[in-house]
Formats: C-alpha cells, sequence, structure tokens
C-alpha cells in the first residue's frame, strides 16, 4: 500500500491493523506553474481585474468544518485590533459574502468587513498568482492528509503561516511558522509577528523554495519505480 504521508500511514496502520513493513510513502507533488513569476505586467494585470491592494494576506477559506475559517476570520480581526497603523487586508478566497458576514456577526467584528476582499473562486491556472502577489499566505486546517497549498505558497516565494496538526509540520519542515489552529490567538501572533518583520519573512521565503523543490513529480514517480520493482522481485 502506498499513501500520502507519515501521518495517514500512521493511520491506516492504527485504523486497518496493517503491518508498517507494508505500507510506503510517496509524497504528493506541486505543478511546475507554482513558482516565482517575475512578468510584473502580468501580475499588475491581475491585480487590477480582482482589485486587490498591494500587500495583503492570502487564506483559502470556505465552509469545510476542518478548513476552520471561523478561527482563522477571528484570528484576523484579533490581528487588526492590535496592528496599530496600515494593516494587512485579508484576500479570502472562495468564501460567500454571507458566510462572511455571519461569522463577524457571531465574533463581533462586523465594523471590520471592509477589510476583507472576496475575490470568488479563482482557476487552478492562476492561482499561482496570487500566492506570488500575498505577503503572507495562511494555511490553519484542522486535518489534512497532505496539504498541498502549503507547497504551492511556497513554491512562489511566500511565506507560510500552517497548523501544527496532522500531516501539515511534515510537510512545512522547517520552512513554514506553525500555528495552533485550536488557539486562534497564535494565529494572530503568528500575523502581527510576520507582517511587521521582513527579515523573517525574508528567511520563510528562502527555507521554502528550497523545502518546495523537494516535492516535485520527479521524484515522486523516482519513489513509485522503487516499489514497483521492490514489488516485481
Amino acid at each position: 500500500m502506498i499513501t500520502v504521508s507519515e501521518f495517514e500511514k500512521e493511520k491506516i496502520i492504527k485504523r486497518l491493523n496493517i503491518p508498517d513493513e507494508k505500507i510506503s510513502v510517496v509524497y504528493n507533488a506541486k505543478s511546475k506553474n507554482f513558482k516565482p513569476i517575475e512578468d510584473q505586467a502580468k501580475l499588475d494585470e491581475f491585480k487590477t481585474r480582482y482589485n486587490l491592494p498591494e500587500d495583503f494576506i492570502l487564506f483559502l477559506g470556505n465552509t469545510a468544518p476542518k478548513k476552520n475559517t471561523p478561527a482563522m476570520i477571528k484570528a484576523y480581526c484579533d490581528y487588526l485590533e492590535k496592528s496599530g497603523d496600515s494593516p494587512l487586508k485579508m484576500v479570502v478566497l472562495d468564501l460567500d459574502e454571507n458566510v462572511l458576514k455571519s461569522i463577524l456577526e457571531k465574533t463581533g467584528y462586523s465594523k471590520y468587513r471592509f477589510h476583507f476582499i472576496l475575490p470568488g473562486y479563482i482557476s487552478a491556472d492562476e492561482m499561482p498568482l496570487i500566492y506570488n502577489l500575498a505577503k503572507i499566505y495562511v494555511y490553519p486546517s484542522l486535518r489534512e492528509s497532505f496539504g498541498l497549498p502549503i507547497i504551492e505558497a511556497m513554491a512562489c516565494n511566500t511565506p507560510v503561516i500552517t497548523s501544527n496538526t496532522s500531516s501539515m509540520p511534515e510537510v512545512a519542515g522547517n520552512a513554514a511558522r506553525l500555528i495552533d489552529p485550536y488557539k486562534p490567538e497564535t494565529i494572530t501572533e503568528a500575523l502581527l509577528d510576520l507582517s511587521k518583520n521582513k527579515e523573517k519573512r525574508e528567511d520563510l521565503k528562502s527555507l521554502g523554495l528550497k523545502r518546495a523543490s523537494f516535492f516535485s513529480w520527479e521524484n515522486a514517480a523516482s519513489q513509485m519505480l522503487t516499489h514497483y520493482h521492490e514489488l516485481i522481485n
């Protein structure tokens, strides 16, 4: 059996009682489209088309419980409360206006609606553009088998904040700021720190590019071939 992370492997062993030696891990890989983009005109056109600010925090929010959207929105509003002058706006993909308003009302932060930008759906082909434009990418999921957006953002030279649960520390390695997704205050702290500390952002960018390069389809194919040869022999 082959799975995509050590986290998933351990889960399979516990749930299905399959021996460790019968399960191998082959990591997922990013598309080669996810990379630093140097075509400024292309970036500017995309930014204008979606009315994006010069600098922003990016979050791929939706209503799936594991994506932790209410906690992320609360954490960002707490960041706004503490950040002082010129806080970063937040671009939230794949989130309905009514859902956002409902979360803001429940948390008592309706006054911050204008800090959120909802571009709607962005195609897979254009995701590298928005990753490149983001100042920080936040992925505070509660559970993931792998967490592909982590390495997609890293490959686009974007500093990443992600969760310390399930497969995400395994995927991120030392190249992301880890938070506890069950404690919104840790997300707020990370946002405050990275938004104001260029040196830390640059360090994460450098580490992220190196980390993302490991997750290639060439590596995945090589590992798969090795496993197939072992099975045949």
